[in-house]
């Protein structure tokens, strides 16, 4: 590979992790903005069959809750966690979209750093990029 390649793929890799992160930022907002706020429970762990060996992919919990109108909604989470970070049975905050209540999020210090942590890894691939770039 060209070594001018790689720093650039670093730093398209970096804006498509950052932009990842703004969007589910934004998503966030907009359901807490009207949201309900409930108590759930983790019912699963789904890892997507691609990533099983890997222990470092992430993990995405399966969550159960009932709305205010007396509704079970057991869902995936759309935000993506370290294995480990739950268990099943484990007690959530949840807030979900009175509307499309499969619209939720994780209500946690976990899934609120979840997004600030890409963002700073993204940070660090296009300093790293740039800083390679100059040098060549």
């Amino acid at each position: 590979m060209a070594p001018i390649l790689t720093p650039l793929i670093a730093i398209m890799i970096a804006l498509a992790l950052i932009s990842f992160s703004c969007y589910f930022w934004y998503l966030k907002k907009q359901i807490r903005k009207n949201g309900i706020e409930t108590d759930g429970v983790i019912f699963e762990i789904h890892r997507p069959v691609s990533r099983q060996e890997t222990y470092r992919s992430p993990s995405y919990p399966v969550v159960r809750f009932v709305t205010c109108n007396k509704r079970w909604i057991t869902a995936e989470s759309k935000i993506g966690v370290p294995m480990g970070a739950y268990k099943p049975g484990k007690q959530v905050k949840v807030v979900y979209d009175e509307s499309r209540p499969e619209r939720f999020f994780i209500d946690d210090t976990l899934t609120r750093l979840v997004p600030w942590l890409m963002v700073t890894f993204a940070t660090v691939l296009i300093i790293t990029g740039i800083i390679y770039l100059i040098r060549l």
